[in-house]
């Protein structure tokens, strides 16, 4: 299933300095359905971090400190 957003991400991926993506958007309109089909097409690897169910990784920013700091945890 291609979406318009699709080329969007594309831009976005071919933008030299690209910052961080945030995706937008109503319940069940396929933001992860679109994310997933980007990366697996767009990136050799690729890592899905689902908020909900890796409590290992919002532990990393819920104590003090720089992110650098808890990043070499």
């Amino acid at each position: 299933m291609k979406r318009k957003v699709y080329n969007d991400l594309i831009n976005w991926k071919n933008t030299k300095d690209f910052k961080p993506l945030i995706v937008l958007g109503v319940r069940q309109c396929g933001k992860t359905f679109i994310i997933d089909e980007f990366c697996k097409n767009e990136f050799k690897n690729y890592k899905k971090i689902n908020l909900l169910y890796d409590t290992d990784v919002v532990k990393l920013y819920e104590s003090s400190g720089s992110s650098e700091k808890n990043i070499m945890i």
